[in-house]
């Protein structure tokens, strides 16, 4: 499966990050639910995020849309390192990612870069599922520093920020990036 290249553009585009399907066990979406969606709000770009599978892109909808370029993603959360406990967005990831859990966080992470994939923590203060060291994991390229809304006190995305920007003062390279976590229609 090719790595998706989105051509150069003037300006901006609206991509929607950190979507999944009802290829993961807790969304109600299928791609062309999204599809719909993304053409209702002027989104040009998705990327499909579903739980540890990349089984979206098999789905004829992935391919068939003609104004929203989908691309390959995963969120793969069996991290159980005693460093890490959480979920992480590979996006451009080339195929699978089927990683034994009990690989230390940094190790997995290098597979996964090896693989083409950008590694970006997602939700890394959410209350519920993440653990968290002090640093940033070295193979990770980015960090989720806006996840839902912003206000959203289960997410905490002030602490992801000053985490993120914790790890540039570090002399790390990191992309902040904003995800959507939709699992269904009325998150847009």
């Amino acid at each position: 499966m090719p790595i998706v290249t989105l051509p150069l553009l003037a300006g901006w585009i609206l991509l929607a990050n950190h979507t999944h399907t009802q290829a993961s066990p807790d969304s109600t979406l299928r791609v062309a639910d999204l599809d719909a969606l993304a053409k209702d709000k002027g989104v040009q770009a998705v990327v499909i995020t579903d739980h540890d599978n990349v089984r979206a892109v098999l789905d004829p909808a992935f391919h068939a849309s003609s104004s929203v370029r989908f691309i390959e993603g995963e969120e793969w959360g069996n991290i159980l390192d005693r460093n890490f406990v959480g979920h992480v967005g590979l996006i451009g990831l080339k195929g699978d990612f089927d990683v034994e859990s009990s690989l230390p966080v940094e190790e997995a992470l290098s597979q996964a870069k090896s693989r083409g994939a950008l590694a970006v923590i997602n939700h890394p203060f959410n209350w519920l599922l993440a653990r968290r060291g002090k640093d940033i994991p070295r193979d990770a390229g980015g960090v989720e520093v806006w996840n839902q809304a912003w206000n959203d006190l289960t997410m905490r995305n002030d602490q992801a920020l000053k985490w993120w920007d914790a790890g540039l003062r570090g002399g790390r390279r990191l992309v902040a990036v904003g995800g959507a976590d939709v699992h269904g229609i009325r998150i847009w």
